[in-house]
């Protein structure tokens, strides 16, 4: 029989935005911005709410960054044009986007309850 593991943390959503949350744990990781974090987050609710829609992958980047969709984000967060262009290089830096698509690593996987899961592998 295995044991109940010890090594499981539980994280309340701490922002208003459960991707902002995710950003947020994940910062040790990606090292973003706190405005990259809000703007990637954006990115993360726009593929995860039309990956059901939109079921072919290319399709789906596609519409994420498409200039209708980014020009939306951009103006929900009140950002500039030159602020936004630059947020977004800092994404690319950080491999959030890597080659013109969201990094999926950064995308979070619900379970059947609606919770994160979220599995470290450390190794030697």
């Amino acid at each position: 029989m295995n044991p109940k593991p010890t090594n499981v943390i539980l994280v309340n959503n701490i922002d208003s935005n459960i991707y902002m949350t995710w950003l947020k744990v994940m910062e040790p990781i990606h090292k973003m911005t706190p405005k990259e974090m809000e703007l990637a987050s954006k990115f993360i609710d726009s593929y995860i709410t039309n990956k059901d829609n939109i079921v072919n992958a290319e399709m789906l980047n596609d519409y994420v960054f498409s200039s209708e969709n980014k020009r939306k984000i951009r103006l929900s967060l009140g950002m500039s044009p030159t602020y936004f262009q630059i947020t977004m290089k800092g994404l690319k830096d950080k491999k959030f986007i890597l080659d013109g698509k969201l990094n999926l690593q950064y995308v979070p996987e619900f379970d059947n309850r609606g919770n994160i899961l979220l599995m470290f592998i450390i190794k030697q």
